[in-house]
């Protein structure tokens, strides 16, 4: 009876736009705390707009520092680094991803944000749909390979 009826208030809670959480992280993500410098592969999927790919982004003061290609895009050859200017709308660092996750609740009203985290509480996905009946609006970034 537990398990149907925290189904139930899950679903409830991103028809209402609340958003959703893992069972495993829940709330987690809210609290972890960005570390100045590290690296991770990021892996952007979903919707329609530019940003789309498989990249190992190195942070340095919790600012993209290095960005490269791990996957074929765009006419970029998979190892090339890439320009940071191109990525001005594009989340790079893992907070810039959470600050996206939290503008989709509170100022876009999401019908569903999605976070999942390690044990740690550093976000692992996060995946935003700004409008459940619109086509192409989700907003999907995978994070693998986290290293300090």
């Amino acid at each position: 009876m537990t398990g149907a009826l925290c189904g139930a208030v899950g679903l409830t809670m991103t028809l209402a736009g609340c958003g959703t959480e893992s069972a495993a992280g829940g709330e987690a993500w809210r609290e972890w705390r960005e570390p100045a410098n590290y690296t991770y592969t990021l892996h952007s999927t979903c919707g329609e707009r530019g940003g789309h790919g498989w990249f190992r982004v190195t942070v340095v003061d919790r600012e993209a520092d290095m960005v490269v290609a791990m996957s074929e895009r765009d006419g970029e050859a998979a190892g090339e680094e890439l320009p940071l200017e191109h990525w001005r709308e594009e989340p790079l660092t893992i907070g810039e991803v959470l600050a996206r996750a939290r503008t989709a609740e509170e100022e876009w009203e999401a019908d569903s944000v999605e976070v999942e985290t390690a044990e740690d509480g550093r976000p692992t996905s996060v995946e935003i749909d700004i409008h459940r009946e619109a086509i192409d609006d989700e907003l999907c970034y995978h994070l693998y390979d986290f290293t300090r």
